[in-house]
């Protein structure tokens, strides 16, 4: 949305990034992104990132942005460059955290939406939807539909509560107790046990199988990588 000089940017911006990972994409793409954005340059990553970034690069110094978009890049590795960047280098005056519900009809995205403006305050606006009831009232009302008996959760945080690490959106009391919490063990879980995160790969076709033979004892599961059996009782 123009409402001055178009050369200067836009004064309005509202998107719905695509959701594709940038291990689908070709050589060629792959690399244009990484060359051209700085938040693609993790390694694996999902194009709405880089998406995100020049979303903000056309807007005019005085413009807003309205993105709705996966929630991951608030907390996975490949978002950690555009956590650091949005607050310090965009800004940002709202946030929408769907937390584990989607707001979309049959796809299990967990989404939020992201408002932005180059002109920000020192605060952010957050709303934080955390159960299917406050889903209901937002796909009834919006999310000005608050009130005494809202099921929406809904505070302030510091701009400068959010960088590069994962952003936790709860409130300053939430936060304090979870500090009370983590304040009572002597040592934390990483100090006992090595904690890995499970399967992860952009090639879709590793993950897929075909249960092959489920007659006997042993299930036999191929994919284009391998065959291998598995035991009925596991499965």
């Amino acid at each position: 949305v123009f409402s001055g000089d178009s050369e200067d940017g836009f004064d309005v911006v509202l998107s719905n990034p695509p959701y594709i990972r940038i291990e689908q994409q070709g050589e060629l793409q792959k690399n244009l992104y990484r060359e051209l954005y700085s938040t693609a340059n993790s390694g694996s990553c999902d194009i709405y990132i880089p998406f995100i970034e020049r979303i903000y690069d056309l807007c005019n110094d005085d413009g807003q942005v309205g993105i709705i978009t996966s929630r991951q890049f608030m907390t996975s590795n490949y978002g950690e460059t555009l956590r650091e960047t949005i607050p310090t280098d965009y800004g940002i005056s709202g946030l929408v955290d769907f937390t584990c519900y989607s707001p979309f009809e049959d796809i299990t995205i967990y989404t939020s939406i992201l408002l932005g403006q180059r002109q920000t305050n020192s605060t952010v606006q957050c709303t934080s939807v955390r159960t299917r009831e406050a889903l209901e009232q937002v796909k009834r009302g919006g999310l000005d539909s608050a009130g005494d008996n809202s099921q929406l959760t809904q505070f302030e945080l510091p701009l400068s509560s959010l960088d590069e690490n994962r952003w936790l959106i709860l409130s300053e009391e939430e936060k304090e107790a979870r500090r009370k919490i983590s304040g009572k063990s002597e040592r934390e879980l990483g100090e006992l046990a090595e904690i890995g995160s499970p399967l992860k790969t952009g090639r879709d076709r590793v993950l897929k199988g075909t249960i092959e033979d489920d007659s006997g004892e042993y299930l036999e599961i191929s994919t284009s990588e391998f065959t291998e059996k598995v035991e009925t009782t596991a499965w």
